[in-house]
């Protein structure tokens, strides 16, 4: 039988019999996270406590079983030992469904193995940041924003300013400070391409994205209909220009309006980091799965939640905390400005 696998960053391992968008080829050792895809799961439901028509579970027992044949599908799913080594058993009708129609009662079966992601390495000391980052000399600087405010032109630029690339949308950090390369895809815009280095991409496909960019820029109507362009960011950074990992030293909001930096306190930002995420991150804490366990459990949701705050909490310990607001979405201006401060400071003080 062919195996598939997911590593984040070696702190989360997954390996799956069924090859889900993002997984590859091959297994890995000692994984967090095995999924099994199964023509049938027998699992008993005696004395167990039934909610609404799908979910069955037990007080403080840690798993969750869902089963719905009301369509006529064999659709069985099963979430075991979520404190430990995670096992999710599914049927193999229930992957095929997904692919035409979700029930709404469960969820995808794609954004429940997210949610256990998130869940365990929440329990690591480890969050999600919607955030770009970048390193520079003595640390990084993280610029948390919700979406469509201009992280990834400024990731462009801030390359252009000897930065060193780590993420440019969703960044993976650790309550201890550091923040882990996060590579994502972003949409090419015109005025993206000049930061892109043609021998990095290729060539030919720099000037077929520049192609496509400028028609779909032209003429308004094929704008609205053809999907934009997308690349990954590690096909269009060279890698001496990119890091693994490194330590934050510097968090900043990224605000549309009147031009100003405004250093704030650590849970002022925090607060503001954690609605930011909510709105722009797909979410554990509205998964059904989570919110059964969490009726069966004492450490559910709103411990997550507690850990989570605690664990960026952590890691801004050590950042000095920001807030950007500009009308143009130029932030490198203020970047390089509150930059520049840290490093005076970072001096004084050795």
């Amino acid at each position: 039988m062919k195996y598939y696998h997911l590593n984040v960053h070696n702190t989360m391992k997954i390996n799956s019999n069924y090859p889900f968008p993002g997984f590859k080829v091959g297994e890995v050792p000692d994984p967090d996270i095995i999924i099994k895809v199964k023509k049938d799961i027998n699992f008993s439901k005696e004395g167990l406590t039934r909610l609404d028509f799908w979910f069955y579970g037990k007080e403080g027992e840690d798993f969750v079983y869902y089963e719905d044949n009301s369509l006529g599908v064999n659709d069985k799913v099963l979430l075991k030992n979520l404190k430990g080594k995670t096992e999710i058993y599914m049927t193999k009708s229930s992957v095929i469904m997904d692919k035409f129609y979700v029930p709404r009662s469960r969820g995808g079966l794609r954004e429940l193995i997210n949610a256990i992601i998130q869940v365990k390495l929440i329990m690591g000391g480890y969050l999600f940041i919607h955030a770009a980052c970048l390193a520079k000399d003595n640390g990084a600087i993280l610029l948390a924003s919700f979406p469509n405010t201009g992280k990834t032109l400024s990731t462009l630029q801030l390359l252009g300013e000897g930065y060193k690339y780590i993420s440019e949308d969703t960044v993976l950090v650790h309550r201890d400070g550091y923040a882990y390369f996060s590579p994502t895809n972003f949409t090419v815009h015109l005025d993206s391409l000049k930061f892109i280095d043609k021998e990095c991409v290729g060539i030919f496909k720099f000037y077929k994205l520049m192609t496509k960019t400028w028609i779909m820029k032209k003429i308004k109507f094929l704008g609205r209909i053809l999907t934009p362009p997308k690349i990954g960011f590690y096909n269009v950074v060279c890698p001496n220009n990119m890091v693994t990992s490194a330590k934050v030293r510097v968090a900043c909001c990224l605000e549309i309006g009147k031009r100003e930096i405004k250093r704030v306190d650590k849970k002022l930002l925090a607060n503001k980091i954690l609605a930011i995420n909510r709105y722009s991150i797909p979410r554990f804490d509205v998964n059904p799965f989570m919110w059964v366990y969490s009726y069966f459990n004492d450490s559910g949701i709103n411990k997550l939640l507690k850990s989570e705050k605690n664990n960026l909490l952590n890691f801004l310990r050590d950042c000095d905390c920001y807030i950007l607001s500009c009308e143009d979405r130029n932030w490198t201006p203020l970047i390089k400005k509150i930059m520049g401060e840290y490093d005076v400071e970072s001096k004084a003080n050795k």
